[in-house]
C-alpha cells in the first residue's frame, strides 16, 4: 500500500488561503488506511477551511483514485455541484488522475512517502522502493534497498555490531538477516553473488503506459 502523511500546518494554512469554493475528495484505500482520508478526515477538514471563510461545496470518497475508469464515473455524484477547485486526500497518483479528469486546479494536503507492508492496523514498515531492478529472488525476500540504511546491495558494509545497524543500533543489520535465511534455506552461495550497480535505463521518466 502506498502510504501517505499530512503536510506540515504551515503548508495546509498556504493552501486554505488559495481556495474559494472546494469539494474534498478522498480515497478510501491507502489514505483511508493510513488515517489520512475517509469521512472523519473529510468533516474535521471542512470545519477547518469553513472557518477560514472558505466554501466547501461538497465532499466525495472514491475507492482507488488512482483507477481513472472509476474516478470518472464517480465524479458523476458531483457534477451538479458549484466549486471552483478540488482539494484531494490520496497519494500523487490520486492527485494527478483527478486534474486530468477534471480540469480544474486540484490541492492536496498529504506528501505521498513510499510503498510498505501493512503489519497491523496503523502500523506500516516501509518495504519497496520500486526501483525495477529486483533482487528478492537471490536475497531471501529481504530487500536490501530497503531495509538497508545505506542501500548497500552487496553484504554488509562492515559497521554491524552484533548483527545490529550502525545507522540504528536497534535495527536488524539487513546483510545478517539476509544471511541467516539464505542458510536456513542451505542456499548461502547466494550470498556471493555480485549485483551489478541498479540499472537505472529501468527508471527513465516516463515510463511506458505498457509496462
Amino acid at each position: 500500500m502506498i502510504i501517505t502523511r499530512f503536510k506540515d500546518p504551515e503548508n495546509i494554512e498556504k493552501i486554505i488561503k488559495s481556495m474559494e469554493r472546494v469539494v474534498l475528495i478522498g480515497c478510501g484505500v491507502c489514505a483511508l488506511d493510513c488515517g489520512t482520508s475517509g469521512d472523519e478526515i473529510l468533516e474535521k477538514y471542512t470545519k477547518i477551511i469553513e472557518e477560514k471563510g472558505k466554501i466547501v461545496a461538497g465532499t466525495l470518497m472514491i475507492d482507488g483514485i488512482c483507477n481513472e475508469m472509476l474516478v470518472k464515473r464517480e465524479l458523476k455524484k458531483i457534477k451538479e455541484l458549484d466549486f471552483d477547485s478540488i482539494l484531494v486526500f490520496s497519494c500523487g497518483s490520486g492527485v494527478q488522475v483527478l486534474s486530468m479528469i477534471t480540469g480544474k486546479p486540484i490541492h492536496t494536503f498529504l506528501d505521498t512517502v513510499y510503498l510498505a507492508r501493512k503489519q497491523r492496523a496503523g502500523h506500516f514498515r516501509e518495504a519497496c522502493v520500486m526501483c525495477g531492478d529486483c533482487v528478492l529472488n537471490d536475497t531471501a525476500n529481504v530487500c536490501p534497498r530497503t531495509q538497508c540504511p545505506k542501500g548497500i546491495t552487496n553484504g554488509p558494509c562492515g559497521g554491524s555490531v552484533d548483527g545490529k545497524c550502525e545507522v540504528d543500533p536497534e535495527k536488524d543489520c539487513a546483510w545478517v538477516l539476509i544471511y541467516t535465511l539464505l542458510a536456513e534455506k542451505h542456499k548461502e552461495a547466494n550470498i556471493e553473488k555480485i549485483f551489478e550497480p541498479q540499472k537505472y535505463i529501468n527508471d527513465l521518466r516516463p515510463r511506458k503506459d505498457d509496462v
